[in-house]
């Protein structure tokens, strides 16, 4: 048990409390003793008196104040008192007083009776009863010893006259500045100095009100006195609850459940094929993705919704080919994939890692997330139609402009053209990163492949391709290698909203 009895908070609580006579179970409680010794045990003043002399007031602080050999309240012991009406003490013993009231015979010659004891500082009440005040005046009124005053600085608190004037108002923790002024702090320790209480707190509390004498009163850590007392945190984002976390003020979203477009872009390159050129260029990818919250785990799926693939160039004449991909590939009905993601926290800016997602389209596969991607002949013999347009796989269109031509269905010149794509595709992607806000998200992307097969075509004469036709259109189509990617996310809306296709293009 220790207490800062200085007032200096930078040696901290440098007063033992517990084994200290001077400051003994708080500072400014002082263990004296006129008649004897005391100890500090346990912060509790313990006296040890003369032969003669007893503790009578109760009071350990102020020591052996009673003299036993004479005084008739306290004759021999604490629990004897004589008739003071005709006895007196002598030798620890009642005995006849041959003087009356408020008279003593106190030179021990004659039983002259020649004392004045009512209001003798020397014999206040019997004889050799000596009126002393410890830090202040004493006087004798009516045969007992009072204080008539006391030294500045210093009041008689307990009312007690044995113990004069016990409390030094400037550092009596109980009596600071005044008696029955205490310095109380339930969280910490006071000292008084000069006069005033000096708190010093536990942690992660503060005195806060302005009156140091009820110490250390405010927790910290909450909105109103995160770091210390008054740093109040400012009112919540949009969708977000104010928080003070370790002292620091910040936001925890209230919901990241809902509806958020996904856009991935990502950065490829392919080898050359037998009629394609090796290149590179950008894959983008828009994502309807549906989540509920619980703690800091996202769950739900996400659905493609568009996506974008660059042109290739053909390595023997200067034709140049791009798929376009039509909206009824991505509609209600087609499949979404799970999705889930972790959050640091619920702190804008937490970072948020999103389990590898993996998204067919017109192919099935036992193991979509590590298996091999199928042949040709078994993506086809799938015959899933997920666009639901009554062809295998999903439908796009091979743009047919100045710019770009229908893909050629033989390595012969004049071959047939095919104006359609019956395709079979995999995305597999994990996301990493961090929230924007309490709407969003933001980072890296990691790709890890964009499988594609040509299963299927129709030609420009409106008839499906032959085998031989939609082979040649797949040994042609790019392989892509993606290298990096990043990727953006934002809330559309909340669970149980209907968000099209369109709408999550047009976000993102």
């Amino acid at each position: 048990m220790s207490g800062d009895c200085d007032g200096n908070t930078q040696n901290g609580c440098e007063a033992s409390l517990s084994d200290n006579p001077g400051a003994c179970g708080s500072c400014g409680v002082s263990c004296t003793n006129a008649h004897g010794t005391t100890r500090c045990v346990a912060g509790a003043c313990a006296p040890a008196c003369e032969p003669g002399y007893a503790d009578c007031d109760s009071d350990p602080n102020n020591g052996c104040e009673t003299r036993t050999e004479t005084d008739p309240t306290h004759c021999g012991s604490c629990a004897v008192a004589c008739d003071t009406s005709f006895q007196v003490c002598a030798d620890a013993t009642c005995q006849v007083s041959m003087c009356p009231a408020g008279q003593g015979d106190c030179d021990g010659v004659t039983s002259d009776c020649e004392t004045d004891l009512t209001g003798n500082l020397n014999d206040c009440g019997f004889c050799d009863n000596v009126c002393v005040a410890s830090n202040g005046t004493p006087s004798c009124v009516d045969s007992s010893c009072v204080v008539a005053a006391c030294d500045p600085g210093f009041d008689d608190c307990d009312g007690l006259a044995a113990s004069g004037c016990e409390a030094n108002l400037a550092t009596d923790a109980a009596h600071c500045g005044g008696c029955g002024a205490p310095c109380s702090n339930s969280h910490g320790t006071t000292g008084c100095v000069g006069g005033t209480c000096m708190p010093t707190c536990s942690s992660g509390w503060g005195s806060c009100d302005s009156n140091p004498r009820n110490g250390c009163e405010t927790q910290l850590g909450t909105l109103t006195n995160c770091s210390g007392c008054g740093n109040t945190c400012p009112n919540a984002m949009a969708g977000a609850t104010a928080v003070c976390s370790a002292g620091v003020c910040g936001y925890n979203c209230n919901s990241m459940s809902g509806v958020y477009a996904l856009r991935i872009n990502a950065q490829a390159s392919w080898g050359s094929k037998p009629f394609i050129s090796a290149g590179s260029g950008q894959l983008q990818f828009w994502l309807r993705v549906t989540v509920t919250q619980s703690g800091t785990t996202l769950s739900g799926t996400a659905a493609l919704c568009d996506q974008a693939t660059p042109p290739s160039n053909n390595s023997v004449s200067a034709e140049r080919y791009l798929l376009d991909y039509p909206a009824a590939m991505f509609t209600p009905g087609a499949p979404a994939a799970t999705f889930s993601a972790t959050l640091a926290s619920l702190a804008p800016g937490a970072g948020l890692t999103a389990a590898r997602t993996v998204h067919l389209l017109g192919v099935s596969m036992s193991d979509p997330l590590n298996g091999a991607w199928p042949s040709l002949t078994t993506v086809r013999n799938n015959q899933i139609d997920h666009d639901a347009d009554g062809e295998v796989g999903i439908t796009s269109v091979f743009v047919n402009d100045s710019t770009y031509d229908n893909a050629p269905t033989a390595g012969t010149p004049f071959a047939a053209r095919a104006s359609q794509s019956y395709g079979a595709q995999r995305l597999r992607f994990s996301l990493g990163g961090a929230l924007t806000g309490c709407s969003g998200a933001s980072g890296t992307a990691t790709v890890q492949s964009f499988d594609t097969r040509n299963i299927g075509c129709r030609l420009e004469s409106n008839a499906d391709c032959s085998s031989s036709q939609y082979s040649h259109v797949d040994d042609n189509a790019v392989v892509y290698s993606v290298s990096s990617a990043t990727y953006s996310m934002t809330k559309l809306g909340n669970s149980g909203s209907t968000f099209t296709c369109a709408q999550v293009r047009a976000a993102l």
